[in-house]
Order: structure tokens, then sequence, then C-alpha cells
């Protein structure tokens, strides 16, 4: 796991996690005679404690786009809505978030399932990567929960940012006092943008990849407005994370 991960799970277990906190059963061999008093949660270890396991799929320019190959994509969408339907009704596929401006990711695909093998072989029947035009890789992630809640029951799309955040120039991979600090003001200004409306997705990848430490999606006026918004927290401030800023399309229903 990566830092930012153990960091998580560190800031939560320092106290108990949500379970731990709220039943403390006696009778079991080497408990306390009596019953522990739950601790309030704050709000910061609410969000960690409610992290859940989601595999996101990047889907990159492959070595056979062409300047056709955004008609033809558009093309395969229109084929594939049945099947993509079904996915989302299995809760298989709970979002996507497509680049306004591609560079070279084109989108991004949010799955729900117990493995990477499964989101591998889903992937594996796209006929646009067969044939080369995407390249498609798969990332683990700790995500707050509720992607994909409301798809199919709205139509329609929201224009939204993404954040990636890369490691910055003082990016730090010891868990000690100073990661725990850091992760706590990191998150507690998440708790804030989350409580205004302004976060509505984030998620830490669990392993140690070139693509991005974590991803935010977030409603703001503009990408420079999202780019201040992010640049204000107190990791990427401290030059721990270097972020991007990019607009992206998301279907309505896929963030909570």
């Amino acid at each position: 796991m990566t830092v930012l991960v153990l960091a998580l799970i560190f800031l939560v277990t320092s106290a108990g996690s949500a379970e731990s906190l709220a039943l403390s059963p006696a009778g079991e061999a080497g408990a306390a005679t009596s019953i522990s008093q739950p601790q309030e949660l704050s709000q910061s270890q609410k969000l960690i404690a409610s992290l859940t396991k989601y595999y996101v799929g990047v889907l990159r320019k492959g070595p056979k786009w062409s300047t056709e190959s955004p008609a033809a994509l558009e093309d395969a969408m229109l084929k594939r809505q049945e099947a993509l339907r079904s996915l989302a009704k299995q809760g298989k596929i709970v979002g996507t978030a497509r680049m306004v401006d591609v560079k070279e990711v084109w989108a991004l695909i949010f799955f729900k399932t117990d493995n990477e093998t499964e989101v591998r072989e889903l992937a594996a029947n796209a006929k646009l990567i067969q044939e080369g035009v995407l390249d498609f890789a798969a990332y683990k992630v700790w995500g707050t929960k509720g992607l994909g809640a409301g798809l199919g029951k709205e139509s329609g799309r929201d224009t939204l940012y993404l954040v990636v955040a890369v490691k910055g120039d003082k990016w730090s991979g010891k868990t000690d006092e100073t990661t725990r600090s850091m992760m706590d003001s990191q998150t507690d200004y998440l708790v804030k943008l989350h409580t205004s409306g302004a976060l509505r997705f984030s998620c830490t990848m669990e392993s140690d990849v070139e693509f991005a430490r974590g991803l935010l999606i977030v409603a703001a006026a503009s990408e420079g407005d999202a780019y201040r918004m992010i640049s204000s927290s107190p990791m990427v401030k401290a030059k721990w994370l270097e972020p991007s800023v990019y607009r992206v399309i998301v279907p309505h229903g896929t963030l909570p």
C-alpha cells in the first residue's frame, strides 16, 4: 500500500475503526470486562472510515489513434449503450469521466467489482482496445462511497473538473508523525470541500503508480477556480502533491 493509504488507515485506527468504536462486546478472550464507551468520530475520521474499493480504468490514446478516432469512439459508445447500461444495472460500472480536451487520456471508467481480472476481461471485449485505438490500464483505489447510485435514474451530463495529483518535490514516503499531521490537515480540508458541495468524489491509489497519487472530481466555475481550490490544500501548498486539472463530462447519477 502507498503512504497515503497507510496514513489514512493510521488516522482511523489511532482512534479505532467506526465499527470497533460503535461496539466493544464483552466476554471475548483478552477483552476488558467492562464495555468501552463509544467515542465520537470526527468528520475527517468518518470520511476516512467510509472509503470503499473501486477500480479506475484509464483509457489513453493507443498506437492506432488518428484524427478519425474521436468520431469512431462516439459511434462505438452509441452501439454499446445497451451493454453499458446492463453493466451499470449490475453495479459493475459505476461511472465515467470523459475528457473535454483529449491530450493523452480520453476517459476514466469507474468499476465496482471484486478483482482486477474481471475489470481487464470487461475491457478486453472493447473493439477499439483490441484494435489499438485505445490503451487500457486499471488501478485499485480507495474512494468515497456513492459512485453510480443514481445511474439510469436521470438523463443528462455535468461538466466538472478532474484533479490528478502526482508526487510533488517535497513528497515524503515516511509513515511518521509528520505524515500523520499532514494527512490530518489535508483530510480536514477535503471534508470542508465535501461539506460545501465542491468536492464530489476523491480517491487515493492503493499502489505506487506513476499515473497519480490521487484523483478528485470537483465542481467549480472554471478550470482556474478548480486549480485554485485544490492549490489551497495543505499537501499542495507544502509541495507534497502537484495537481493538474482537466475539464470532464460526467453522466448524471454518477456522483452523489
